[in-house]
């Protein structure tokens, strides 16, 4: 019996797939019902999910998220810019091991405009993952000071910048370039950033 994990990234798949597909055909104006048919859920179990229609066409990214929270688990002694190394880079190997149907999804939010709804909903997301994992690791327990959210917040920033740079170069990349090669040299440009806050004492205001 598949475990509860399984089920929603099974769900997951299957509604990106039933979504990408009817954004191809129809363009934003697809409905969520019509996807909620083509991918046979009920449509409150889309919104299990997602807050908005066009974070449909960004299912992957969601998945990803699993990915990367149970990577961590498995470092968390680590230290952070090993952790997000880690963490980051299953990610990557995630993504090659199947590149076309991330491709297919970032196509369809080229030629669709009215997506982008969905890509800054979730992008928004993934900065406050990231910030929250720098805020804990730089907290210990502690109550956060304003400084100490602003840094996590800008780490946020710079690893969701670096990202969407790294996807924007993959796309029309060779196909024998691989996310993971690509992110493995974003990673190198910001591993100094992490070093940094290292050295910061909790609260500085450096």
């Amino acid at each position: 019996m598949p475990t509860r994990a399984e089920h929603r990234r099974t769900t997951l798949l299957v509604l990106s797939e039933a979504a990408i597909s009817l954004f191809e055909e129809q363009g934003a104006s697809a409905t969520v019902e019509a996807i909620a048919e083509r991918a046979g859920v009920a449509r409150r179990t889309v919104f299990r999910y997602i807050d908005v229609k066009e974070e449909l066409a960004f299912i992957h990214p969601v998945i990803w998220f699993d990915v990367f929270d149970n990577a961590l688990a498995e470092v968390a002694d680590e230290q952070l810019v090993d952790k997000f190394r880690i963490a980051s880079g299953a990610i990557a190997a995630y993504i090659d091991t199947d590149p076309a149907a991330p491709k297919r999804a970032f196509i369809v939010t080229m030629t669709n405009p009215e997506l982008a709804k969905g890509f800054n909903s979730i992008y928004q997301r993934w900065i406050e993952r990231v910030a929250t994992e720098v805020l804990t690791d730089r907290t210990a327990g502690a109550e956060p000071t304003p400084t100490d959210r602003f840094h996590a917040r800008i780490m946020g920033a710079a690893v969701m910048g670096m990202v969407d740079a790294t996807v924007r170069e993959w796309m029309f990349s060779p196909p024998d370039v691989t996310f993971s090669e690509l992110y493995e040299d974003g990673f190198e440009i910001l591993a100094p950033l992490f070093d940094q806050l290292a050295e910061n004492p909790k609260g500085s205001g450096t």
